[in-house]
């Protein structure tokens, strides 16, 4: 966790992700009833979200999502020395292939997101959207020019 400063929950948390209690899958009621709620209600489901994305960039697995079509495309697994270029170059094939696959004549855009280290092959699109971390994003394809 370098670049995240620790609370007592978050440090709990990410251990919890350490030794397998929870993972990126486990339920938002689940998360809510074992580590409580705040005042305002969503607070130990922002200390999950950050201590989520501190444990992705320490084991994480990284996974390129075509988000026009809501479609998983590709995974690598990372380390906390992998850089964001490193993982442009080895998930951007499986977004061309996939682009060429589907005729390459209308414009998609991609997303490279960042998870602990699992297979999310079969996750759908909005567990991305609303459990992983936002890396980077791109159109492949370029958007029709009116006449």
């Amino acid at each position: 966790m370098s670049n995240i400063r620790p609370t007592k929950l978050i440090d709990r948390i990410y251990n919890d992700l350490a030794s397998g209690v929870i993972s990126a899958r486990t339920p938002e009621e689940e998360i809510y009833s074992r580590y409580g709620r705040g005042p305002d209600r969503t607070s130990c489901w922002l200390e999950y979200k950050i201590a989520l994305r501190a444990y992705g960039a320490d084991h994480g697995t990284m996974v390129i999502v075509d988000d026009t079509n809501g479609i998983f495309l590709g995974q690598m697994d990372c380390t906390p020395e992998t850089t964001q270029a490193e993982a442009v170059r080895f998930l951007d094939p499986f977004a061309e292939r996939h682009f060429r696959n589907c005729g390459g004549r209308n414009p998609m855009q991609v997303t490279i997101y960042r998870l602990p280290r699992g297979d999310y092959s079969g996750d759908s699109y909005e567990f991305f959207d609303t459990r992983a971390e936002y890396l980077w994003s791109t159109m492949k394809g370029r958007a029709p020019v009116p006449a």
